[in-house]
């Protein structure tokens, strides 16, 4: 198995185009637990265009095999304090063996450490906590 690589890219048309076969396998996996999939990419535009978002891309060479999509503000009620909470989390399954997810997680992590995020929150459905 390669290394993947990782990546911060910005919103774009054609990022959301290669994005969409992955959100099908997304959509697949967690319509199980009564949830659908539907990206309100009005919304995601808006926040890239007021600097509140980031995008970050897992490729198998140059193919695109996972993403995580963080909301990333200022806290209403500690306004000196930047905060990140993620949005979105998917891997492709032939990715997630080893500990690829995991490195890739950690690594979102680091990045939005060091641009001085305080907090990075990870909202995790019960049935698919990854946490352990």
């Amino acid at each position: 198995m390669r290394e993947l690589n990782f990546a911060l890219e910005p919103y774009s048309d054609d990022l959301v185009q290669e994005m969409r076969p992955l959100w099908n396998a997304h959509d697949a996996e967690t319509r199980q637990l009564g949830m659908t999939l539907d990206p309100d990419l009005d919304v995601y535009e808006q926040m890239s265009s007021a600097g509140a978002i980031r995008i970050f891309t897992a490729r198998n060479e140059k193919v695109l095999v996972g993403y995580q999509i963080f909301v990333v503000t200022h806290h209403p009620h500690r306004r000196t304090s930047l905060e990140a909470t993620q949005d979105i989390l998917w891997m492709s399954p032939q990715e997630r063996k080893g500990f690829s997810a995991i490195r890739f997680i950690r690594w979102c992590d680091q990045w939005l450490e060091k641009e001085g995020v305080k907090v990075i929150a990870h909202p995790i459905d019960a049935d698919h906590n990854f946490g352990p």
